[in-house]
């Protein structure tokens, strides 16, 4: 007996219906159509986050995106309110990701790494002005 592997396609379909293989073909395929930054992939990556049990690398795939799209929304942002929000949430984020092991932490590197001068010249921006 052959098993056949039957997606639904999530634009049809509502949330509710939606499987973690549909959904993982569907970012699969926009993240090669459209651009990266796209809202229609960041639905997607919120729904799997959502769903228990998610495999590691999943996760791994949806914090890459994020990690690749976040200088592109930070540069964007005109509310000095909101972008410092952002950063705070990011040295979280980084403090986090310093806990992780050294092999894991090698693959997200890139990631981290244009990130690592923001936070620190931000960083100083603040005792800055804080002395001031």
């Amino acid at each position: 007996m052959v098993n056949i592997l039957r997606l639904r396609d999530t634009d049809y379909y509502p949330q509710e219906e939606w499987d973690l293989g549909s959904v993982l073909a569907k970012r699969r395929a926009l993240i090669c159509d459209i651009p990266i930054i796209s809202s229609d992939i960041s639905e997607l990556d919120v729904w799997l986050l959502r769903q228990p049990d998610l495999p590691l690398e999943i996760l791994g795939q949806i914090w890459m995106r994020t990690m690749l799209c976040l200088p592109i929304m930070y540069k964007q942002e005109n509310d000095p309110e909101c972008r410092r929000s952002m950063l705070l949430s990011l040295r979280e984020h980084f403090e986090e990701f310093k806990l992780l092991p050294e092999k894991w932490q090698e693959q997200m590197r890139p990631c981290w790494l244009p990130w690592l001068d923001v936070l620190k010249r931000e960083e100083r921006r603040e005792v800055c002005n804080g002395a001031g």
